[in-house]
Parts: structure tokens; C-alpha cells; sequence
């Protein structure tokens, strides 16, 4: 008997440095075009569809500042998906607090992660830690697999079905 492809899978972009764990989904590492995670239904890879980008309060504060322009590059890559977000694994007031070492004003920091929500569409969801994290991955990807499904059978309604040979034959 055939292997059956799983219906859900979250995939895991190949350069992600610090992978979430998912204990309760199977997980496929791939080359990723954007963000760090995506997902398959029904071996069907939504990529194109859907991606969350991770970042970590450290990480973030990075692409606030001396990462700006490369990460920009990346939030407008994510825009042009339908379903897309920005996964923080930290909360807003350790965000907004900085680093110590850090030349960033409060400002600073929630003047940008603000105008992205408008500039990219991605507003940041800010998880706590990391096991929230990846709860809210799945359950997020999990969401937009389903909002697909249901554009794609309103968009594409099912083709009909070819009549059964009996019919075609009976018929002149």
C-alpha cells in the first residue's frame, strides 16, 4: 500500500538558525523563498501562499537597526504573499525596552515595527517565548491552509464530472 502524504505539515525554512519544535505536527525542512515558515496540505506545498517570518527580540532589534535594509527586502518579499506574519518571540515591552547595548530609543523601535504593519501588511505578533511560538506558527498556518482551501473551491468550483460510459453510449 502507498504512503499516504500527512495532511498538514509545517515546513521549516533550511537556513532557519534556532528551529522551533512542534510536537504535535510533523515537520519537512525545505528551501524556503521567503520567511521561515510555511506549510503542505495534502502534499501540496502553499510556499506561494503563505509564509510567518521568526525573529527573536535580539534578532529584531538587529534588523531595526544595522539589518534594516536587508530586512525590509524580506518584509516586502512577505508582502506579496496572502497570508503573512511577523512572529516575534519576545513581548512588546521587552521589545520596546531594547538591549543594553543598544542605540535604539523606544521610539525607534515601535516607530518601525508600526509603520510595517501599514508599509508590509505584517503586523508583529508578539508570542512570549519560544513554546508559544510555535503553537502560534502551527495554529496560524494551520488557519491559512484552511482560508485557502476554502478560496480555492470558490474560485475553482469542481469540474463536472464526465458522464458514465453507459450514458455516452445510449446517447446518440
Amino acid at each position: 500500500m502507498a504512503k499516504r502524504a500527512p495532511e498538514f505539515v509545517v515546513v521549516q525554512d533550511t537556513r532557519e538558525q534556532h528551529p522551533l519544535r512542534f510536537p504535535h505536527c510533523e515537520v519537512e525542512v525545505a528551501t524556503l523563498p521567503t520567511g521561515d515558515y510555511s506549510a503542505k496540505v495534502g502534499g501540496r506545498s502553499l510556499h506561494d501562499v503563505v509564509a510567518i517570518e521568526r525573529k527573536s527580540v535580539s534578532d529584531l532589534l538587529g534588523c531595526i537597526g544595522s539589518q534594516r535594509e536587508r530586512f525590509e527586502r524580506e518584509l516586502e518579499r512577505l508582502a506579496q504573499l496572502r497570508y503573512r506574519a511577523l512572529l516575534i518571540e519576545g513581548t512588546l515591552a521587552e521589545v520596546a525596552a531594547g538591549l543594553p547595548c543598544s542605540r535604539l530609543s523606544e521610539n525607534q523601535i515601535l516607530g518601525s515595527l508600526l509603520a510595517w504593519c501599514w508599509k508590509y501588511g505584517a503586523p508583529p505578533i508578539f508570542a512570549g517565548n519560544r513554546t508559544y511560538a510555535a503553537r502560534v506558527v502551527a495554529t496560524l498556518l494551520r488557519h491559512a491552509a484552511r482560508y485557502q482551501r476554502a478560496a480555492r473551491e470558490v474560485l475553482e468550483p469542481r469540474q463536472a464530472q464526465p458522464a458514465p460510459e453507459a450514458y455516452r453510449e445510449a446517447t446518440p
